[in-house]
C-alpha cells in the first residue's frame, strides 16, 4: 500500500527501478522528435519569499550527494535568473520566494580599455550600478551567484571566449579585484561562476544561423577549446581562493544539449559540445571548480527521459553524474537555467509508451512544471535550481517569465512561490513506487516529505500523459485526523477524513500536494501564497 510509514522513522517507499539513480541506460528508443526539438534554441544569460529579509545564507554544497539518501531540502535550492536588475523587480522575486540569485558581470563593461586592466580599476559608472545591483541581493535576504562573462574586445576575438592567449593574466587580475571588492558587507558575494554557456561551438550550423540569424553568433564560447578553459580555470581558481579562501567556484553553466556535429544521437541540430566538459577534465580541469553547474530546460526533457532514469531535470542530472563518473569526477551539481514557457511554440511530452507527442504551451501548464521542477528537484540533492526568467521579454515569443513584461503575475508565480514556501526546510525521505494507469496511458509520480514537526506531505501526479487519473491509497499516522488536497495554486481540491488510516486520494496530470493535518482546520495549515494568491 503506498505511502505506509510513519516519518519519525524516516523509513523510504521501495523505489521502482525507474527511479534508481546510478547507471545510465543506454538508448533502446530512438528520440522521435529531434526535429521538433532542434528547432528551439535554449536562452542565453537574460536580462535572465518572504515577508521579511531572512538571513543570509551561504551555499551549502554538502547537501548535493550522488544519489538521493534523504535530507533537509535547502532554501537555496530555490533560485532566479532575472530580476535583479532594478527595485520593482527586486521586490516582486523576493515576494516570490527566491533564495538564490544568479547576476551577470561584464567585465566589458567594468574594464572596456586595456588601459583599465593595466591600471586595475573599474569604470566608475558601470561598478556604481553592479554595487546597488549586488546590495539590492544581499538586502533581500538572497544569496548571490555572480556569473562573470563579456570579455572587452581587448582580451577575446568575442565576448564569451577563449581570451587571446596573452591577456588571462588580466582576467585573473580582474577576478581578484571582483572578488575583494564583493566579498564583504554589503555585498557578501561568495560565488563566482566562470563564463555562460562555455560548451558552444565555433560552428554554427548553417540551419541554425538561418532560424535565428546572427545573434546566434555571439554565443560562440570555448565550446572546441576545453583545453584553454581548463587553463583559465587553472589560474582563475587560485586567484579565487587567494583573496577569499571560503569561496566557491562554479564551473560555468554548461547547456549539455541541443548539440552541434558530435551529439550522442538525441538533442541534436545546435550548437553546444557534447564533449566539452569531457575535454575540460581530461586537461586537468576538475581541479579548479567547486560546483558543475548545467542548465535543463523541459523542451529537451524526452532525449534524456529515453536514455537514462527519470524524467525531466531527473533524467538529464541521472545521464550527466554516470558520465562524471566514468571519469572519477564527483562534484555537486546546481542548475542555472530552467524553465518552460507559457505562450510560444509547442512542447515535447514523451509518454508512458515512449511516443513523443507535442502539447500547446499555456499559462496553466507552465505553473504544473514549476511545482514538478522543483519536488523533482528536491530528490536530487541538488544545490540550487534558478528558473529562467523572472519577467517576459517582449522580444522573445516564448513567454519564459513567472511575471508579464508589466510584472503583473502569471499563475507560475504562485506556484513558485507555494513551492517555496512548503518545500524549503523540509526533510526530503522517499520516491513512490511509479504505478501505472490501470486504464490507458501514465503512470504515478511522486515525492515524500516531512515538515519540521513531523508531519508528512506528498507532491504528487500522474506522468507520461496528456491527461489522465488514477486513485492513489493514502496511509496516515495514527494522530492525524485530516488530509488537506491542494494543486499548485494553493487552491483546496478535497478535506478528507481517514477511515481506518486510509484514505484515497485521486491524482491527475495536474500536481497536487497532499499533506497530514493532526488538527481539523485546515485553515490554518495552507501555505502564506496560497492566502495571498487572487480569489483568496
Amino acid at each position: 500500500m503506498l505511502l505506509k510509514r510513519p516519518m519519525a522513522r524516516r523509513t523510504r517507499w521501495v523505489r521502482s527501478s525507474l527511479e534508481l539513480l546510478g547507471a545510465l541506460l543506454l538508448g533502446a528508443l530512438a528520440f522521435v522528435t529531434a526535429a521538433l526539438v532542434g528547432q528551439t534554441a535554449p536562452a542565453g544569460p537574460g536580462d535572465g519569499v518572504s515577508p521579511g529579509p531572512p538571513a543570509m545564507r551561504a551555499l551549502d554544497v554538502r547537501v548535493a550527494s550522488p544519489a538521493p539518501q534523504g535530507g533537509v531540502v535547502p532554501a537555496t535550492l530555490f533560485g532566479m535568473y532575472g530580476g535583479y536588475q532594478d527595485a520593482a523587480e527586486s521586490a516582486r522575486v523576493r515576494q516570490g520566494g527566491a533564495q538564490l540569485m544568479r547576476v551577470y558581470v561584464e567585465w566589458a563593461g567594468l574594464q572596456p580599455y586595456q588601459a583599465y586592466g593595466d591600471g586595475q580599476y573599474f569604470e566608475l559608472t558601470n561598478k556604481a550600478r553592479l554595487d546597488e545591483q549586488l546590495k539590492r541581493v544581499a538586502d533581500a535576504g538572497m544569496t548571490a551567484v555572480v556569473l562573470v562573462g563579456e570579455a572587452p574586445d581587448w582580451a577575446a576575438p568575442r565576448p564569451r571566449g577563449p581570451l587571446y592567449p596573452d591577456r588571462s593574466a588580466y582576467f585573473d587580475r580582474f577576478i581578484e579585484i571582483l572578488v575583494n571588492t564583493y566579498k564583504n558587507p554589503p555585498y557578501n558575494v561568495r560565488h563566482w561562476e566562470l563564463w555562460p554557456e562555455p560548451d558552444a561551438m565555433d560552428q554554427i550550423p548553417e540551419a541554425v544561423l538561418g532560424r535565428y540569424g546572427s545573434d546566434i553568433l555571439k554565443r560562440r564560447a570555448w565550446g572546441n577549446h576545453g583545453a584553454a578553459y581548463a587553463a583559465m580555470l587553472r589560474s582563475a581558481y587560485p586567484a579565487i581562493k587567494r583573496i577569499d579562501a571560503g569561496a566557491t567556484v562554479l564551473l560555468g553553466a554548461i547547456a549539455y544539449d541541443w548539440f552541434g556535429d558530435n551529439c550522442p544521437g538525441f538533442n541534436c541540430g545546435g550548437i553546444f559540445n557534447y564533449r566539452f566538459i569531457d575535454d575540460v577534465i581530461a586537461a586537468g580541469g576538475a581541479c579548479c571548480f567547486d560546483v558543475l553547474a548545467f542548465n535543463d530546460y523541459a523542451v529537451f526533457a524526452p532525449g534524456w527521459e529515453a536514455h537514462a532514469p527519470g524524467r525531466d531535470i531527473v533524467a538529464k542530472t541521472n545521464y550527466l553524474r554516470e558520465r562524471l563518473g566514468r571519469t572519477g569526477v564527483d562534484k555537486p551539481l546546481m542548475v542555472l537555467e530552467a524553465g518552460l514557457w507559457s505562450e510560444g511554440s509547442d512542447m515535447p511530452l514523451r509518454l508512458t509508451n515512449g511516443q513523443v507527442i507535442a502539447v500547446r504551451p499555456s499559462a496553466e501548464l507552465q505553473a504544473m512544471y514549476v511545482t514538478k521542477l522543483y519536488a523533482r528537484a528536491a530528490s536530487l540533492g541538488q544545490v540550487g535550481v534558478s528558473w529562467y526568467t523572472f519577467r517576459d521579454f517582449g522580444y522573445d515569443p516564448e513567454k519564459r517569465g513567472l511575471m508579464t513584461e508589466d510584472l503583473r503575475p502569471k499563475p507560475a508565480f504562485w506556484a513558485y512561490r507555494i513551492a517555496a514556501d512548503r518545500l524549503r526546510g523540509a526533510f526530503f525521505s522517499g520516491i513512490a513506487p511509479r504505478l501505472p494507469v490501470l486504464s490507458g496511458l501514465g503512470e504515478l509520480e511522486g515525492y515524500e516529505f516531512a515538515t519540521p514537526d513531523a508531519r508528512r506531505f506528498v507532491v504528487a501526479w500522474v506522468d507520461g500523459a496528456e491527461t489522465a487519473s488514477m486513485t492513489m491509497p493514502f496511509d496516515v499516522q495514527p494522530h492525524i485526523r485530516t488530509v488537506l488536497v491542494y494543486d499548485s495554486l494553493g487552491r483546496v481540491q478535497r478535506v478528507l477524513r481517514p477511515a481506518a488510516g486510509r484514505v484515497d486520494v485521486e491524482v491527475t496530470t495536474s500536481p497536487a500536494y497532499i499533506e497530514e493535518l493532526s488538527g481539523t482546520d485546515f485553515r490554518l495549515s495552507l501555505p502564506v501564497a496560497a492566502k495571498l494568491a487572487p480569489g483568496r
